[in-house]
């Protein structure tokens, strides 16, 4: 599994590092040293990688706003082509390599830009386009969200530190198919709090992958993401998704992580990512983007997790696309 070949997650942590804070309810739960990741202008963010033009284009990378191709009716819930299915095991396959080099490069004093460089000069060189560059305007390959970013961080210049969790979003564009995954990695010795959010968040994401089947309904992947959650004392950040993917990035439905009423039945052939985000401490409130547009902080300053596969319906159950090949 791409969890076990991720850098650093099993180091020990530091036991004591944490301590509860009880006298605010505007103050995160455990008070941590880590650098924040706000403000924003005290790091910078450096231009990404050049795409070569032999590589081939998603459809929103030369847009000038990134802008997507528009989706058809027909591709709601889309059952994909045993062709399509091919493409997407291969791309999905070099995402989860790909992911592999972001996760292998976190280290105490890197920063995410060198972590978001070495990446995309990996996914380019194996003839695919990092799919954050341009989509929707985004100014990197990836995305990097350390600590109490719980989604959407853009690559900077802020360097890694002892005791950060940081999750790192890859997804590639590879012979008009698209595969996405997120991994954390852990830096140096993290405290008991932040190591278990990591792992209860991995290990909720594993338990919904299994659920996985023809005949499932799409909203029970939602409450029983709920109920995992309430199990391990976590809260289930809800504005954010999952959603199907094909030859386009984000395709409908959504997959939502908390109780819904998107009752569609799986069916083999259909594909989705599942992604769910976790915040410790009171509740999964979050903050608007920040001035770059993108950066999600949580309210508080309370750490997020999020683990993330793309997965495949089939005839008994669900086969996990984004492992390495």
């Amino acid at each position: 599994m791409l969890w076990s070949r991720a850098r650093n997650l099993t180091l020990p942590w530091r036991g004591l590092h944490s301590q509860t804070r009880g006298f605010s309810s505007d103050l995160p739960v455990f008070q941590r040293p880590n650098c924040p990741a706000a403000p924003l202008s005290r790091y910078e963010v450096p231009p990404a990688v050049q795409v070569p033009s032999h590589i081939p284009r998603p459809s929103y990378a030369d847009h000038p706003r990134g802008i997507p191709g528009a989706l058809t009716p027909e591709q709601y819930g889309e059952r994909k082509s045993p062709a399509m299915i091919q493409k997407m095991r291969k791309a999905c396959g070099l995402a989860a390599e790909a992911l592999i080099v972001a996760c292998d490069a976190a280290k105490e004093g890197v920063t995410t830009d060198e972590v978001d460089r070495k990446t995309s000069e990996f996914v380019i060189s194996r003839g695919a386009y990092p799919v954050g560059i341009n989509y929707y305007g985004f100014p990197r390959g990836l995305c990097a969200s350390p600590n109490e970013v719980a989604l959407h961080g853009v690559p900077n210049t802020r360097p890694l530190e002892n005791g950060d969790i940081v999750n790192f979003d890859v997804t590639v564009f590879l012979d008009g198919a698209y595969g996405d995954c997120s991994a954390m990695a852990c830096i140096g010795d993290v405290d008991h709090n932040a190591y278990s959010l990591v792992r209860d968040t991995r290990e909720i994401l594993e338990e919904l992958v299994k659920m996985v089947g023809p005949g499932l309904k799409l909203n029970e992947i939602g409450s029983w993401c709920e109920t995992f959650a309430r199990r391990r004392k976590l809260n289930t950040v809800r504005e954010f998704c999952g959603h199907f993917i094909g030859s386009e990035l984000h395709m409908q439905p959504n997959v939502s992580h908390v109780r819904n009423n998107v009752d569609l039945e799986l069916l083999p052939g259909m594909t989705f990512t599942i992604e769910p985000i976790f915040i410790e401490g009171r509740d999964a409130a979050i903050q608007p983007a920040l001035e770059d547009g993108w950066t999600i902080l949580t309210k508080r300053g309370d750490w997020a997790a999020q683990w993330e596969h793309t997965v495949l319906v089939t005839d008994s159950g669900a086969e996990i696309l984004t492992q390495a090949l």
